[in-house]
């Protein structure tokens, strides 16, 4: 039996890849050890040694899961000011491939024996398998581990890559991303995201959809991001149709996948509606996290309290002599500070009508890159410091609270 992966041709990273490999080998001298090259988007990226284990009638095994060395591959990076592709920063139409959050895998073995002497010597057995795709989609304990429900095949109802709900309400100056898997081949050509807008009756005012093909890769499957916030549509170029967000007689919009001309539009994923809502500038923050399957959600919340946290060491010394009758200088600083740090932050609420969005927000607690828009600024990294998950008010309400810092502290003047 040839080397093989324990797996479909779609892959989370975050769950058991498991290389399998069995070999017949009855030459006298035992198989030792397998030699696995993990190759990745075409350039080698590790090579790893595994012990084969003997079975009966010259079979040589061994068992090998590589998800450690993928995530490492696919892990947002901390140690710069990048940030993740699913995310735009500007608020501005946006339409990205995102390979930072996705890659090509291939793995190749050889096998080695080992001699009298102990010496260890290649066989001459080279054998390789791949191409897979491999996505930073963590699938939690009782998820289906596969990604069918992601994957864009035809009569599957794929999902974009969020828990969030699916009615969500926005406002006008509100950014907003989605993201979704899609292909290159067969019917993916003419994979478009579709965008139609209602007035408050129901009736559909306008549609528009865009064309992502120009960004795949060509391989099996690619992830793609979209700006489909009011204030990513406002200034988007359709490929086919067009939508005015700012259309006063918009009350809400769906967002959805599928495959135009068919001959009208098929809809093969689920379908986002975002109700329009009025706007609040002042106490506000929006926040942005990498969501557990590679996208990122949003939420925009108020803030009950803004505090600036200022710490410093305070020096004394003695004051200058002066002239009489005093004898020092009053004017002169017996103690001043140094060292002056301000860190701010901000502690936020949210309403909860339905705990299904208590679940969702969970997500931010443990996101490893979270974003926000105080008052209208631009983006800006936070962390989050404390949390009470869900406090109940009343049967149906709960409260959703949180406390976030700035990644960078205030910039204070050197003293």
């Amino acid at each position: 039996m040839p080397l093989q992966l324990d797996l479909l041709d779609t892959i989370s990273a975050y769950r058991p890849v498991r290389c399998l490999a069995s070999v017949f080998w009855p030459g006298a001298n035992k198989l030792k050890k397998i030699i696995l090259e993990v190759i990745i988007n075409g350039s080698l990226a590790t090579t790893l040694a595994y012990d084969m284990e003997e079975g009966p009638t010259g079979v040589f095994t061994a068992t090998m899961d590589v998800q450690s060395i993928l995530q490492d591959f696919l892990s947002p990076d901390q140690s710069d000011n990048t940030t993740t592709t699913s995310l735009g920063t500007n608020n501005s139409p946006y339409k990205v491939l995102n390979p930072d959050l996705f890659s090509q895998v291939e793995f190749s073995a050889t096998y080695q024996e080992q001699l009298p002497s102990g010496k260890l010597q290649d066989i001459g057995i080279v054998e390789t398998i791949g191409t897979y795709d491999v996505f930073a989609n963590v699938a939690q304990n009782f998820d289906n581990m596969e990604l069918f429900e992601f994957a864009p095949i035809l009569g599957n109802t794929s999902r974009f890559l969020t828990n969030s709900p699916k009615v969500l309400d926005i406002c006008l100056q509100d950014s907003y991303y989605l993201s979704l898997y899609t292909t290159a081949l067969g019917l993916g050509t003419n994979t478009r995201i579709r965008v139609q807008t209602f007035d408050s009756s129901g009736a559909l005012i306008q549609e528009g959809s865009f064309n992502y093909f120009a960004l795949l890769t060509g391989t099996q499957q690619d992830q793609i991001t979209g700006g489909f916030g009011p204030a990513n549509l406002s200034a988007a170029v359709y490929d086919e149709g067009a939508v005015n967000i700012l259309d006063p007689n918009v009350s809400y919009y769906h967002v959805e996948g599928g495959i135009f001309g068919l001959p009208s539009f098929l809809v093969t994923s689920e379908t986002f509606r975002f109700n329009i809502v009025p706007c609040c500038d002042s106490y506000k923050v929006r926040l942005y996290w990498l969501n557990c399957k590679g996208g990122f959600d949003a939420v925009t919340m108020k803030y009950t309290q803004q505090t600036i946290d200022k710490s410093s060491t305070t020096i004394q010394r003695p004051l200058n002599w002066g002239p009489a009758p005093n004898y020092h200088n009053p004017q002169d600083k017996g103690k001043y500070p140094v060292n002056i740090e301000a860190i701010e932050s901000f502690e936020l609420e949210y309403l909860i009508k339905d705990k299904t969005f208590g679940v969702w927000l969970q997500e931010l607690l443990y996101s490893p890159e979270i974003y926000a828009e105080i008052d209208g600024q631009p983006m800006q990294s936070v962390v989050i410091l404390d949390s009470t998950p869900i406090s109940d008010i009343k049967d149906d309400l709960s409260l959703f609270e949180v406390t976030i810092q700035p990644s960078n502290n205030i910039i204070t003047m050197r003293n």
